[in-house]
């Protein structure tokens, strides 16, 4: 709790809300499941569920007749992993879920239990260093001397990476992953063309009632009620170098001064007309997850995007 609670109070100073404290309670985590099951494209359409099928087929031709084992970064309600297991006939030795939300965390280890053996992590992804080093040693991943091949290590990083910084998302893979192990990501994608407008086609999924309660959530945990109604919601383009990105983004402004406080912080004083940024998330193009998969000395295998160029996951082997 330490280094999330001071990564927590550090950003709520500066006016931000960190993506991870919209996901801690379980109220907050139901009002995410009921905004997963509304709006998803993974649970909305077929299409994109078919594109799920085509990457764990392809992770299965990857993982061949080795023994293997699964790290699910930032699992939420563990509808993929359940999914991924139900595919494939080879199921894996152990499978780790982490999320920052202990209630996900334990839904999805309860998902994916009758396949394997599954542990749940309550893990702040931001605040709290982690490396495979750890993976092994919950997974009894011992090195006797013997020779005998470690299981081919798999990792998942699905629906992350809207919710978190660039650079931080592709560190910390880098940091979790050793060469040959095999990451499975997914992202939110805008197509080069819808790059600087509005994105028509794609707002509706955050602009509306789930999501706005979803994020309410957070400020009714703190006593202040009523943002959901008040939230602004905006598109903004976001340049980076190699990999143009478009960034959504939703602002609330109290109109009297608040406070929020934390257990063993000084208070974070609001005070009345500063735009406070309460939820935003990225959509990236699939040359930039490839682009950026690189800095991650990761190295694209396949990759596959649902007909409306909305979603598109990636299957990567670090190398180096």
């Amino acid at each position: 709790m330490e280094p999330q609670l001071s990564r927590l109070h550090r950003s709520l100073e500066s006016g931000v809300v960190p993506a991870g404290a919209l996901y801690v309670s379980p109220h907050q985590s139901m009002k995410w499941l009921a905004l997963h099951e509304a709006w998803s494209p993974a649970r909305q359409s077929s299409k994109v569920g078919s594109l799920y099928e085509a990457a764990f087929k392809e992770l299965e031709r990857a993982i061949g007749d080795r023994r293997w084992t699964l790290t699910s970064l930032g699992c939420g309600g563990g509808q993929k992993e359940e999914q991924c297991l139900g595919s494939i006939r080879r199921q894996p030795d152990a499978a780790l879920l982490v999320d920052i939300s202990p209630s996900l965390a334990m839904v999805s280890r309860d998902r994916v239990s009758p396949n394997c053996t599954a542990h749940a992590g309550v893990i702040d992804l931001e605040a709290t260093p982690a490396s495979p080093a750890w993976c092994r040693r919950l997974f009894a991943e011992a090195d006797d001397g013997s020779g005998t091949p470690r299981p081919q290590r798999v990792l998942f990083f699905l629906g992350m990476l809207p919710n978190m910084p660039v650079a931080t998302a592709w560190s910390l893979l880098r940091a979790w992953t050793e060469p040959g192990d095999l990451v499975l990501v997914s992202a939110n994608l805008a197509s080069e063309a819808e790059l600087g407008s509005e994105l028509p086609g794609i707002l509706p999924q955050y602009d509306n009632r789930e999501t706005r309660e979803w994020i309410g959530a957070f400020f009714d945990l703190h006593g202040i009620f009523g943002v959901a109604e008040e939230l602004a919601c905006s598109v903004e383009s976001v340049p980076l170098p190699g990999a143009d990105l478009a960034r959504i983004r939703f602002e609330w402004t109290p109109t009297e001064d608040r406070t929020v406080r934390l257990p063993g912080r000084p208070p974070v004083e609001w005070e009345t007309g500063r735009r406070i940024t309460a939820f935003q998330s990225l959509r990236l193009t699939p040359t930039a997850v490839e682009s950026l998969g690189k800095t991650a000395d990761l190295a694209l295998r396949f990759h596959q995007v649902d007909p409306s160029g909305q979603e598109g996951v990636f299957l990567f082997e670090r190398h180096g």
